[in-house]
């Protein structure tokens, strides 16, 4: 489990008072907002699929949760 205090603190003492993240991840988001810190915008993390980490895409995205997108031709060829 990731905790966003300090990082959000961190922020804090440089002036900052919202951020856009790059991210896939859901869990920091709403942790740096929990923490004090709005976040005004996601940019995505490009996570292209291919035959070696296709399924591990797919975990992160069925059980954590992650914003991830795959392609449907990628995942015909390899699964």
């Amino acid at each position: 489990l990731r905790r966003y205090e300090v990082a959000a603190e961190m922020l804090r003492l440089l002036g900052v008072r919202s951020v856009e993240l790059v991210t896939n991840n859901p869990l920091k988001i709403a942790g740096l907002e929990e923490s004090g810190i709005p976040v005004r915008g996601r940019i995505q993390l490009s996570s292209p699929a291919n035959p070696h980490n296709l399924e591990y895409l797919r975990v992160k995205r069925e059980r954590t949760g992650h914003l991830i997108e795959l392609d449907e031709d990628t995942t015909a060829k390899t699964g």
